[in-house]
């Protein structure tokens, strides 16, 4: 079931989709959180074709809990800024409106997954780092991580690792190699940290570019590796 609200981030309001996965189970469901909200379901708000999240979700198989998908479309000509420099500000609007909307409706995990591409990729770990408390972990797909300079790394090795962390990290070989490079060397870190392969998966995609297709197309095995039972 996909359906939507509106909230209000950051002095604008900002269009909500949500979905709902069929014959869910009861009790408390998992919740993926995703940046640019336009790209992850169909094809129509995305500029380059949508991830279909919602078809991937449906397709996980029985050792996978499947979570219900949240997509925040995001701030337009400012959202490198918002997902980077201004994203505290962002992420306490989530919290103060998405959050308590999707848990008043819905029974939910409290602790939720964080997800993006490209720049929501680098929102994603700063996310999960930043409010431990509400995101367990952070799937970033060929994230930008270049564009933290220092201060992504000085984050994840200088602050206490989060509980329970989970981090998924992947790149395409055919993007920059600058943020292949971040990526590897941010995956490094977490593993140097005390990251098992049970918290940590990093991804090189021989034939990935930069794009939505690309991102659609890693998603499934993302979700897979996440979610999974046990």
């Amino acid at each position: 079931m996909l359906t939507q609200f509106y909230a209000q981030l950051r002095r604008r309001r900002r269009l909500v989709r949500v979905h709902v996965p069929e014959g869910r189970l009861d009790g408390p469901s998992p919740v993926l959180l995703l940046f640019d909200g336009q790209n992850v379901f169909d094809d129509g708000p995305s500029f380059a074709g949508g991830w279909h999240v919602h078809e991937a979700v449906e397709r996980l198989p029985s050792t996978v809990r499947r979570p219900i998908v949240v997509g925040v479309e995001n701030a337009g000509r400012r959202r490198n800024h918002e997902l980077w420099a201004g994203l505290d500000g962002m992420l306490e609007s989530v919290l103060a409106e998405i959050v308590p909307a999707v848990s008043a409706r819905w029974e939910v995990d409290p602790k939720w997954v964080v997800g993006g591409a490209s720049m929501g990729g680098l929102a994603a770990l700063a996310a999960h780092w930043r409010y431990p408390g509400q995101f367990r972990g952070a799937l970033c797909l060929s994230p930008s991580f270049w564009a933290a300079g220092e201060r992504l790394y000085s984050e994840v090795s200088g602050t206490l690792r989060p509980a329970d962390s989970k981090v998924y990290i992947d790149a395409g070989a055919r993007e920059g190699l600058a943020l292949r490079q971040h990526a590897e060397r941010v995956a490094r870190s977490l593993a140097g940290s005390g990251y098992t392969d049970q918290e940590l998966m990093w991804r090189l995609d021989r034939r990935g570019a930069h794009r939505e297709s690309d991102w659609a197309r890693r998603l499934p095995k993302a979700l897979k590796w996440m979610f999974r039972k046990g």
